[in-house]
């Protein structure tokens, strides 16, 4: 994608984040009022280079606050001690690839 993709998708996400703020929505509900949004934050998350994705946050402050919104709330779940999911079994190999990378992720630490 160019980057001028990339800001189509940001803006998009931009504006409702904006329109949320403006009706008073708290951050604690605005995740949820934007998961028509989560593929688009996701395609830019995952395909951006960190010096695209800072630009990005820079120009789009409604899409920064719900990209941190989001990352907060991953680093959260990671940190359960317990999730319903644990325990699942593992996908086999070729499964595991197919499912995984279209999904990557920018967190090495995962």
């Amino acid at each position: 994608m160019s980057m001028q993709e990339y800001r189509q998708l940001a803006a998009g996400i931009d504006l409702r984040a904006r329109q949320l703020a403006a009706e008073g929505v708290p951050d604690s509900a605005l995740i949820f009022r934007m998961m028509a949004h989560t593929t688009e934050l996701q395609r830019i998350w995952t395909s951006t280079t960190d010096q695209q994705l800072a630009t990005l946050c820079r120009e789009y402050p409604g899409f920064y606050r719900y990209a941190s919104l989001m990352e907060e709330a991953a680093a959260a779940e990671r940190r359960k001690p317990a999730r319903s999911y644990d325990g699942l079994p593992q996908l086999p190999g070729p499964e595991t690839a197919a499912v995984v990378a279209p999904h990557g992720r920018r967190d090495a630490g995962e």
